[in-house]
């Protein structure tokens, strides 16, 4: 019954093995007392533009746009120039699927 089920949602659905989403995960590990976020899922299939810039601080701050309604942008901030091109990188199609950002950037 479960089997039929998943046949008959890919069927509706459209999806598929071919339509599978391309998604990157990026996580961090936070100390025990803090409260932040710990996991990002980005559907690079709707990353419309990626920016990395540099801060008056000396961080380096990535800034994604996704495609939506209204469009949607979201922010990971680096120590370095090095983490921000990893996550830039990292956004690119058919890329890594998952990025530790854990004490290089934080979301």
């Amino acid at each position: 019954m479960i089997r039929a089920h998943l046949v008959l949602t890919a069927l509706v659905t459209g999806a598929g093995p071919a339509a599978a989403a391309d998604l990157l995960f990026l996580q961090q590990t936070v100390l025990p007392e803090e409260t932040a976020p710990v996991m990002l899922v980005i559907d690079r299939e709707r990353v419309a533009m990626a920016l990395l810039r540099q801060t008056a601080r000396n961080r380096f701050v990535v800034e994604v746009t996704l495609v939506g309604q209204p469009n949607l942008t979201l922010s990971v901030t680096c120590q370095d120039v090095a983490g921000g091109r990893q996550v830039v990188d990292a956004l690119r199609p058919r890329g890594v699927t998952t990025l530790d950002l854990s004490g290089r950037c934080w979301f």
